[in-house]
């Protein structure tokens, strides 16, 4: 092997630890948190795998290109609903992707540029998140484009034949079925392909041919999943409609009904079209605002920083590229963006005269789209990889890249370089940073190092959150009330806050406040589910009964349940197969007995499961189910005792009811039931 194929698989192993280390961050809470579109692909791929192509498990918002579902709708046959199987399969996908990066660097601008490019891939914290921690299609698509990109490209030099014309096509439609923007690109590629051709002066019928295959791969791909939404809408929809609830949405005016309105259109075809109406109506009606302003806006936005946006009070952000987003994460995530696009741009300067046009033309078409529509930290991952690609290119010059540009060319850069470090820039960070080092010495129970960082940024929701646990713990319970309203009144939807409160009115015996308190949080069905990290780390107070069947008590002691529900009399809830319970203080009291009031459900011709109980990480009992309610009682040794938060980690077969049991339309995956679990 060559030195650069050594460089590259230890840039590929780089790669793979890294997103190893975003899966493990994420596996190992034994909770995936679900919501919105991670939720809505994981039920599609439930669904494809038991063979219901014509159900939509998301009918009142809009049907999705199936791509990425069906793709990884073979692992949940083979594997059952695990979602640490569909996000390993991710992982292995990014790092293909780090190979394929290295690959179009090296055809675009040499082997050193492909071998930084690999490198910046590698390290990419937005590919790294993505791939371990989010079922979302970014994954797949950014693969899937490189891949286009690298073959179309490679075969458009070397003379496509005709074999080859029908897979790049067939590819473009599987990109297509994962986000319809691939479709557009096609059309760019294509174009591109015949001023290829042109430019060569060999534009011939012969050379279109191939071009005509390509366009027939992409419609074979395309037209089952056209005709399956032909037989469950019976209307012409090609791929999605989500298209057009983003005209509309991106494009609404004050007071606009479009979340009253649209989900009482009950098919998605019409739903779509209304939509578009709507949202080409308000276009028309001021262009200058819903096109050139707005759309300046969401380009300015590309660079921000997303810090921010954390430092606003965001809060947990489905916008900043984590699992479970803290500064830190966020602040290596910003640098590395703001460092790749400026590179990016100097690569681009300097290799004017002789521009990859694939590359281009990808960008160009996300740099449109984002022009038009809103824009995400998430939506990043798009485009980043041609960025990349570019930065690997000024990269691969190192020093030589300033004294090669000419100085209008070098003044371009520098200002550019100026402009976006402005439009990143917030003077809220400073002030985060100093809150940030405070909140550090805290550790939530110093009451006035927790002022200080609520002193150092007033506005800064965690640093209200810190303070709040502090006066809690020390059983102030007013200021600790006071301090999570002003964390709510920053963000309303600051769940650690509301934990909080929930905690308070549990220990004064308040049940109207209680119970007020979780219906604001949105648990009072049971059906909200904590994010797994503010879940580990939150520290409610001591107890040593918990009744699963009551939202206001268990809340904040379990995680991974499904919501409460009655047998006959006996409220209850349903584990999953990796269920967890907590009971902090245990030391206060030094109970030697665990009990769990349990219960299987009965499956015909299988036996009863069996339970596997992992006390504080480690597996301390096993015991038979029984087709009654029982208690089972487990020791508890000093070595349990020796921590004083006990961690009870449940594992156990799960079923579904709607295959196992006649006439039952229950589509869950449960385990058993749980009433009560108590320390003696």
């Amino acid at each position: 092997m060559r030195r650069h194929h050594w460089i590259l698989l230890l840039l590929v192993l780089v790669a793979f630890a890294l997103r190893l280390a975003y899966w493990e961050r994420s596996a190992s809470f034994g909770s995936y948190e679900l919501s919105y579109d991670d939720d809505e692909y994981f039920k599609a791929g439930i669904l494809f795998a038991r063979g219901e192509f014509l159900r939509d498990p998301y009918p009142l918002r809009y049907t999705r290109s199936p791509g990425y579902p069906l793709t990884f709708a073979p692992l949940l046959a083979a594997f059952g609903p695990r979602l640490e199987i569909i996000l390993a399969f991710q992982v292995c996908v990014s790092v293909l992707s780090v190979a394929l990066t290295y690959l179009v660097a090296r055809r675009a601008f040499g082997i050193h540029a492909g071998l930084w490019a690999a490198g910046l891939m590698a390290i990419a914290p937005n590919y790294a998140s993505l791939a371990g921690s989010f079922l979302l299609t970014e994954t797949l698509f950014a693969f899937g484009a490189l891949l286009f990109i690298y073959l179309f490209w490679r075969w458009t030099d070397e003379g496509m034949r005709w074999g080859q014309a029908l897979a790049v096509g067939a590819l473009a439609g599987y990109m297509a079925l994962i986000r319809g923007q691939a479709l557009y690109f096609f059309i760019l590629a294509a174009l591109w392909y015949a001023y290829e051709m042109w430019r060569r002066k060999t534009l011939t019928w012969k050379k279109i041919a191939p071009l005509c295959l390509a366009c027939l791969g992409v419609a074979f791909v395309i037209a089952p999943w056209t005709w399956r939404n032909a037989l469950a809408y019976q209307r012409f929809i090609l791929l999605d409609t989500n298209s057009g609830w983003t005209v509309w949405r991106d494009h609404r005016t004050p007071g606009d009904d479009f979340w009253e309105t649209l989900p009482r259109i009950a098919n998605p075809a019409d739903r779509a079209n209304y939509a578009v109406t709507r949202g080409v109506q308000n276009i028309l009606a001021n262009p200058a605002q819903q096109i050139f302003v707005q759309g300046a806006a969401n380009l300015l936005a590309l660079p921000h920083l997303e810090l921010d946006s954390f430092a606003r009070g965001g809060g947990y952000l489905s916008d900043v590229i984590a699992d479970a987003p803290t500064l830190w994460l966020a602040l290596v995530n910003d640098l590395f963006f703001i460092g790749v696009l400026i590179f990016a741009l100097a690569g681009f300067l300097l290799h004017l005269k002789r521009l990859p046009g694939l590359l281009v033309l990808w960008l160009a078409l996300n740099l449109v789209m984002f022009f038009f529509f809103h824009t995400q930290s998430r939506f990043r991952a798009h485009y980043l990889f041609a960025l990349i690609i570019f930065a690997g290119a000024a990269l691969a010059h190192g020093s030589a890249l300033w004294k090669n540009l000419a100085p209008r060319a070098r003044w371009a850069w520098v200002g550019a370089s100026a402009v976006i470090l402005a439009l990143a820039y917030s003077p809220l960070l400073f002030p985060l940073f100093q809150s940030e080092f405070y909140l550090a010495q805290a550790q939530g129970k110093d009451i006035a190092v927790a002022q200080n960082a609520v002193n150092a940024f007033p506005q800064y929701a965690a640093a209200r959150d810190a303070l709040g646990d502090a006066y809690r713990r020390a059983g102030a319970f007013d200021n600790a009330l006071a301090a999570y309203d002003a964390a709510l009144q920053i963000n309303p939807f600051e769940m650690q806050a509301r934990l909080g409160r929930m905690d308070i009115f549990r220990q004064q015996g308040a049940a109207e406040n209680l119970a007020r308190e979780a219906r604001a949080a949105g648990v009072e069905m049971g059906d909200v589910e904590l994010p797994a990290p503010l879940w580990w780390a939150f520290d409610p107070a001591p107890t040593r009964l918990i009744e699963l069947g009551d939202s206001a008590n268990s809340f904040g002691y379990i995680l991974n349940f499904h919501a409460p529900q009655l047998d006959g009399a006996e409220p209850m809830r349903f584990t999953t197969d990796r269920s967890f319970l907590k009971f902090p203080g245990i030391k206060g009291w030094e109970p030697k007995t665990l009990v769990l009031y349990a219960r299987a459900v009965p499956i015909p011709n299988q036996p009863l499961p069996e339970v596997s109980v992992r006390l504080n990480g480690r597996e301390t009992a096993r015991f038979p189910l029984t087709a009654v309610w029982q208690d089972h009682e487990i020791p508890l040794d000093d070595s349990i005792r020796a921590d004083d938060t006990l961690i009870v980690e449940l594992r156990a077969p799960t079923f579904r009811p709607s295959d196992a049991l006649a006439g039952s339309t229950d589509t869950r995956d449960l385990g058993f039931m749980l009433g009560y679990a108590e320390l003696r």
